[in-house]
């Protein structure tokens, strides 16, 4: 009984400092983030050469020293479906120097079919943006996302990892194995979590972790 009283005690504390922590995290890194500037040119020009529009909607840009994000809702009014275009996000700093310039892809977007993107991005004292879109991107087969955040093979703690590694190969996998991961994730119910975590507390030897655990 009462090894039941005290592996409650500590289930609740933990469950506590969790929520607490939980609470004070996204309330401190809410706080680091400043609203962006930024201004978007909507003209597209579709295959043909004809000079068409998107449509953007609730545009909103954040950022701290580090990173930021921007996101605004996309709609194809251009009247035609584009196999593949991009977002060319040009970002600029508290001098108004070009720091970042950024191409986000766009594929089998139909006619009148809206989408939230959400661009993600790291810089240091990002202040404002420029979004245009356009048909083409330099060639960036040697940069991979990864959660949202481009990674340049040519220069990874100064090595160039392109005259190593194909870049595809590496790309599909990563982009395979995070996906297998995060759904693994996702099909576990949180049940399972708790219970799991309240077993590892209840077999836990008395004394362990300098006595926060003397079941």
């Amino acid at each position: 009984m009462q090894r039941m009283r005290t592996f409650l005690i500590y289930a609740l504390l933990i469950a506590g400092f969790w929520a607490f922590s939980y609470v004070m995290e996204n309330g401190f890194i809410a706080s680091m983030y400043k609203p962006m500037s930024g201004t978007i040119n909507h003209s597209y020009i579709v295959p043909g050469g004809f000079l068409t529009e998107f449509e953007t909607s609730s545009a909103q840009g954040k950022s701290t020293n580090a990173n930021g994000f921007i996101k605004f809702n996309l709609k194809n009014t251009t009247g035609e479906h584009l196999d593949r275009s991009y977002i060319k996000t040009n970002l600029y700093s508290k001098q108004g120097m070009l720091a970042v310039t950024r191409y986000y892809e766009i594929n089998n977007f139909d006619k009148n079919e809206e989408r939230n993107i959400l661009m993600r991005f790291k810089g240091y004292e990002l202040t404002s943006y420029e979004i245009s879109f356009t048909g083409d991107a330099p060639e960036v087969s040697y940069i991979i996302d990864i959660l949202g955040y481009e990674m340049d093979l040519r220069d990874v703690m100064g090595m160039d990892l392109t005259k190593h590694i194909d870049v595809d190969t590496l790309r599909t996998g990563g982009i395979t194995a995070w996906d297998w991961t995060v759904a693994l994730v996702k099909s576990v119910p949180i049940w399972a979590y708790m219970i799991a975590g309240w077993i590892v507390i209840w077999y836990m030897p008395a004394g362990f972790l300098f006595g926060i655990f003397p079941l």
